[in-house]
């Protein structure tokens, strides 16, 4: 993939020394006091930007009122529609980003401070999945649909007020990326290592938590996406979820945890490849994504299990 002169996102994150003394000051993961900040890279996550318009259910006695609503779908192609959902009310402004003031590793072989993740299939992939979802719902019977329903709006953010036989049609799609920080943390005396994604440092808890979908994905399989036949879900048995865990002894009054937990692991770099991913929602072309592919380890290093490494 080469890399563009300038991409669209949905906000600016705060700059790397403000994150960095801004965390020094906070206990974040279950190692406590004791956890260091060992690596911070700036990620962007790709999505399509998918605007549909739909006439509403209700009233129809008096009239039906159309509407327009934006819906986020995983430019990774990896199921995380649900979670990327939030940020679609935030999205609707986009800015531009010039990307020749970011370390993205070009020049070697590990990853750079920042990383771009490559968009999978197509813009026309992704305007044909609200489509055939809502064609699955009429296929539904009456004992089903209304799970069905239920499920699409949970997956993709559908209005409260959205009828599925008022869609009217997907009017636009666009390219777009979702900027993170992913902070992985270790400690002096413990083998443990947490990433936490995050967005604004200075968040609560509660906020932080609606991020850690990132760092939870990027822990279950941090190994990269794998060229198999068909796409399972990504699983990790030495990778676990430390949301909700509480520090002991924080050095700020917000002392619950947040981040994915990943036992025994010290790598000390990542590289990148190339591999092919079998798509769950079968776009016209194969895909390519950059993978996440651990090399030396300076400790034993368990299978699954992987942190970021700094650029």
């Amino acid at each position: 993939m080469s890399l563009p002169s300038t991409i669209d996102i949905d906000r600016p994150l705060p700059d790397e020394q403000r994150v960095r003394e801004t965390l020094a000051d906070r206990t974040l993961t279950k190692l406590g006091d004791d956890e260091r900040l060992e690596r911070l890279h700036r990620v962007f996550y790709p999505v399509f930007r998918v605007e549909y318009a739909y006439e509403t259910g209700e009233g129809k006695l008096f009239g039906t009122e159309r509407r327009k609503a934006t819906a986020l779908l995983d430019g990774l192609w990896a199921d995380n529609d649900r979670a990327l959902s939030q940020y679609a009310d935030g999205a609707g402004d986009p800015r531009q980003l010039r990307t020749g003031g970011y370390d993205f590793g070009t020049d070697t072989p590990s990853l750079g401070r920042s990383v771009l993740l490559e968009f999978q299939g197509t813009t026309d992939d992704a305007a044909s999945i609200l489509p055939s979802r809502l064609t699955e719902f009429r296929e539904q019977n009456a004992g089903t649909a209304n799970v069905f329903l239920r499920k699409l709006r949970e997956a993709y953010g559908l209005p409260a007020d959205f009828d599925p036989d008022g869609f009217e049609g997907v009017q636009a799609v666009d390219r777009l990326y979702l900027p993170f920080w992913l902070a992985e943390f270790h400690a002096p005396h413990s083998e443990a290592v947490v990433m936490v994604s995050l967005r604004d440092p200075d968040a609560d808890t509660d906020e932080l938590r609606r991020h850690a979908w990132l760092a939870e994905y990027v822990s279950a399989d941090p190994g990269g996406w794998r060229p198999t036949a068909t796409r399972s879900t990504p699983t990790a048995s030495n990778a676990t979820s430390a949301s909700g865990s509480t520090s002991p002894t924080a050095r700020t009054n917000r002392s619950s945890t947040v981040g994915a937990a990943t036992e025994r692991t010290n790598l000390t770099a990542l590289r990148r490849s190339t591999v092919s991913v079998p798509p769950t929602r079968t776009p016209s072309s194969s895909p390519t994504a950059s993978r996440w592919t651990p090399s030396r380890s300076s400790s034993p290093t368990p299978s699954g299990a992987s942190p970021m490494s700094a650029g």
